[in-house]
């Protein structure tokens, strides 16, 4: 993909943005419920999905988060499959999987969506520290243009562009997509842009990136009519809305009722995406985003992980798809307050034992 070699790469994760206000640990059920009597009861559909995600976390109470829920629906379908065998029947189960897996994605979107104004609140000073080590200042467009790194983030919230207009006040986000490639270049290009969304996706190569590895809270996918020989991004259309000041539940809903669905990839469902083909929307933008960030790591001369602490639900696939193409002579660094529990998972993959700093600040 002809990424430039030499550059600093940073893994944004879940530790990032926990001083924000998105903790979705054991506190996620009642988060869930408080969130529900705050929706508007015209936004039945936000509403609905919301109450069968509550639902089925109430009778899972061993399960502390959403990319939780959707890997034990996965397992459970998995092990369905294995004692049936009929592939009618495994439809109808798939499709009941799905569907709930859809209901979590849009109670995330949208209760991720809403944190947002609360968050705004508190300066995000972790971001802005990071976004003035990778651009600088003023302007926007030489900021952009000229930085040596490269940011990738598992995270569904829109912290870091929302830190990005707060320190780029010029950005013309009013009628200029913040993703597109001539800024934060997170794989749409206003080129492929109509009043119908994106056709395509595609981050350019050899200048910054900030790519969404697990899609994203208030980005949107939907199916669209056209020539099956066109199989790039399967007929799909994407509408990864701006970071706007206010959020608006109602729209949400309205994007909903036409046709469009969260573009959030819960960390498990790329398991079953790689052995059969699915209906997951979103398999063409995360195969896409996947294969920029291997080529990304590849031209690497440092790699910053912040806030990941190589959990077990999808450790093995990040190390084993993206922390494995890093050069061997590439600075590794860890950057986690919890030292100790990241040092004692990282020991369990031979291919990082003695490549890796461990950094203690906080974000």
């Amino acid at each position: 993909m002809g990424q430039s070699i030499g550059t600093r790469v940073f893994i944004l994760a879940a530790g990032c943005s926990a001083k924000y206000g998105y903790l979705l640990g054991n506190a996620l059920a009642d988060q869930l419920k408080k969130f529900y009597r705050d929706i508007p009861n015209e936004c039945a559909r936000i509403k609905q999905s919301v109450s069968n995600t509550v639902n089925l976390m109430n009778g899972l109470s061993a399960l502390e988060t959403l990319d939780q829920l959707a890997k034990h629906l996965e397992e459970k379908l998995a092990a369905w499959d294995r004692t049936t065998g009929s592939s009618d029947d495994y439809s109808n189960k798939e499709k009941q999987t799905d569907d709930q897996i859809l209901n979590a994605k849009i109670a995330t979107s949208a209760m991720f969506s809403v944190k947002e104004e609360k968050a705004r609140e508190t300066n995000f000073h972790g971001y802005k520290r990071l976004l003035d080590s990778v651009f600088g200042g003023e302007p926007w467009q030489e900021a952009v243009a000229q930085s040596d790194c490269r940011v990738l983030t598992f995270n569904y919230d829109r912290l870091i562009e929302i830190a990005f207009l707060d320190c780029f006040k010029n950005f013309p986000w009013q009628k200029h997509s913040v993703y597109d490639e001539s800024a934060l270049n997170s794989g749409f290009s206003f080129n492929d842009f109509d009043n119908s969304g994106y056709k395509r996706v595609q981050p350019a190569a050899g200048r910054f990136c900030f790519l969404k590895l697990h899609g994203s809270a208030d980005w949107f996918v939907k199916k669209r009519k056209g020539n099956r020989s066109d199989q790039e991004d399967e007929l799909r259309l994407y509408w990864p809305r701006n970071p706007n000041p206010s959020v608006n539940l109602h729209e949400l809903e309205n994007l909903l009722k036409r046709g469009w669905d969260p573009l959030i990839a819960f960390p498990h469902e790329k398991q079953r995406a790689s052995s059969r083909e699915t209906e997951f929307s979103w398999d063409p933008y995360l195969r896409k985003i996947e294969a920029h960030a291997v080529a990304v790591l590849e031209g690497a001369t440092e790699l910053r992980i912040v806030g990941y602490s190589f959990a077990p639900i999808d450790s093995r696939h990040v190390i084993d798809n993206l922390l494995s193409r890093v050069p061997r002579d590439a600075k590794i660094i860890v950057q986690n307050t919890d030292v100790a529990t990241v040092q004692s998972r990282v020991e369990a993959y031979p291919m990082l034992r003695g490549r890796v700093e461990f950094d203690p600040t906080p974000f």
